[in-house]
C-alpha cells in the first residue's frame, strides 16, 4: 500500500507542470501596536522604495521563498523598524487582484504587540520611524459592538478608565 501511494504521488509531481499558473509576490505588513499614555499607536516608516516612495506605512517586505510568513514579519520588523523579540501575530489577508499596480500581491497583515519603553530608542538611519496614535476607541464605539456600563476603574493610581461591554453576542 505505502508503495502505491509512493508511486502516485511520484506520477502526479512528474505530471505537475508549474509554468501553468501564473506567478504571483507575497508580502507581508505588521501593524506594531504599543499603549502610550492610555492611547493606542502604531509604528510606521518612510518608504525608500517606489511606489509611494517617502510616503509612511507599516513596516513590510516581500516573503523570500525559502522564508515562512512569520520570520518574514519579524524580518520586516528588524530591519525596517529595529524591533525583535516581539508578540507577532497573523491577523488578516488581502488578495484583490487589483490592489497593487507593479504586479499581482497577496499582503498577509500582523499585528505586533510593542511595549512602548523600546520605542525610545529607535534610531535607524535608512528610514523615518514615527509613531501614530490610532482612535480605536471612537472607531470601535461608532461600530456598535461596545457600549459603555456606566462604570469606571476603581483603585488604580491612574486616572481611572471608562469600563465597557460587548452590545450584543456573536459569532465574532
Amino acid at each position: 500500500m505505502a508503495k502505491a501511494k509512493q508511486r502516485t504521488r511520484s506520477s502526479e509531481t512528474e505530471r505537475y507542470d508549474a509554468s501553468a499558473f501564473e506567478r504571483l509576490s507575497v508580502a507581508v505588513d505588521v501593524a506594531p501596536i504599543h499603549v502610550r499614555d492610555g492611547a493606542f499607536g502604531t509604528l510606521l516608516v518612510r518608504r525608500d522604495a517606489h511606489p509611494h516612495r517617502r510616503c509612511l506605512a507599516l513596516p513590510g517586505t516581500f516573503v523570500a521563498v525559502e522564508e515562512s510568513l512569520d520570520e518574514a514579519a519579524a524580518r520586516a520588523l528588524r530591519d525596517k523598524a529595529g524591533l525583535s523579540g516581539v508578540y507577532l501575530e497573523q491577523l488578516y489577508t488581502f488578495g484583490a487582484p487589483a490592489r497593487d499596480r507593479r504586479t499581482r500581491i497577496v499582503s498577509v497583515a500582523y499585528y505586533a504587540l510593542v511595549d512602548a519603553q523600546r520605542l525610545e530608542g529607535i534610531t535607524l538611519s535608512a528610514h523615518d520611524v514615527v509613531t501614530a496614535r490610532i482612535e480605536v476607541r471612537r472607531r470601535t464605539l461608532a461600530s456598535g459592538q461596545l457600549e459603555a456600563t456606566g462604570e469606571r476603574q476603581r483603585e488604580v493610581d491612574h486616572r481611572p478608565a471608562e469600563l465597557y461591554r460587548f452590545a450584543r453576542r456573536s459569532a465574532v
